[in-house]
């Protein structure tokens, strides 16, 4: 298999667990900040057996790693609140457009060339995800009073993921993916520790297993999805990405013995056929 295939296989799988993780860690009364305390706590303690890289990258390293782990924490801490005032279709249908935002930035950083192949691609896929997920079905009522706040949250996600990704780019010219990985998890775990600790309050039992999970899914999905960024480049990762979603209906139809209907297949299928189209090659 293709290197950046397996890479982006093991990211996808990982990826895909976890929001069906934070979905059972909500209906057990746990709260975002209690999640997230958790999963970076246990992505610190299982990172370096994943790896089993660790190298001082001197003060200038840490000036850039430091940035990005700490997006990649606002990031997830976004998604996990606009989750709480908005539908969860509504948020995936918000986060979809990330991978357009991260072509127009790589646009005009001059790495990506956009042609009229890659917008027809993005939108099979746009178009797919919608469908698969039932973006189209959202009623008014089902909106929280606080839903403006959720997205606020979702737009914060998309800037601070873009931002993430792109700078993930030349953070590892310098220091290889799962370096870079390690690093990441074990800052995130320390702020973790100083910042979220002391707000999380008491922690139900239930949420320790949840948490173990959630942790252990985010550390293989981060360390597969830098090895194959670095690969492949932003752009398109996050075109790969988009194929996240339909596999998750996929799998859980098949898994759990659920029926899809056919507008879902043929998103699924919206979705596959316009990954292709919306390869990038760089200059």
């Amino acid at each position: 298999m293709n290197p950046a295939a397996a890479w982006l296989l093991l990211a996808l799988t990982g990826a895909s667990l976890e929001p069906i993780l934070v979905k059972i860690g909500y209906q057990m009364a746990v709260s975002p900040v209690q999640l997230l305390l958790i999963k970076n706590l246990v992505g610190a303690l299982a990172i370096l057996p994943l790896t089993r890289t660790f190298r001082w990258v001197g003060w200038r390293g840490m000036r850039k790693i430091v940035p990005v782990s700490l997006l990649l924490m606002l990031t997830f801490a976004c998604n996990y609140l606009a989750l709480m005032f908005l539908p969860a279709v509504a948020v995936i249908t918000l986060v979809t457009t990330t991978p357009a935002v991260v072509a127009l930035v790589n646009q005009r950083r001059g790495l990506d060339r956009l042609t009229f192949k890659f917008w027809l691609g993005f939108g099979l896929c746009f178009a797919g995800v919608l469908l698969t997920v039932g973006a189209f079905r959202v009623e008014a009522a089902s909106l929280s009073p606080w839903w403006m706040l959720g997205l606020l949250a979702s737009l914060v996600t998309i800037a601070s993921s873009t931002v993430y990704r792109t700078r993930l780019e030349t953070v590892m010219a310098e220091h290889r993916p799962v370096l870079v990985s390690t690093y990441i998890f074990l800052i995130n775990g320390l702020v973790s520790l100083v910042v979220l600790a002391p707000l999380a309050g008491s922690i139900p039992p239930g949420a320790l297993g949840i948490g173990l999970w959630t942790g252990l899914a985010a550390a293989v999905a981060n360390i597969a999805f830098l090895s194959a960024l670095h690969l492949v480049g932003s752009t398109n990762i996050s075109i790969f990405n988009m194929l996240q979603r339909p596999l998750v209906i996929v799998a859980a139809s098949i898994l759990l013995k659920e029926t899809m209907a056919p507008v879902q297949w043929l998103g699924v299928i919206l979705v596959l056929a316009g990954v292709p189209l919306a390869n990038v090659k760089r200059p």
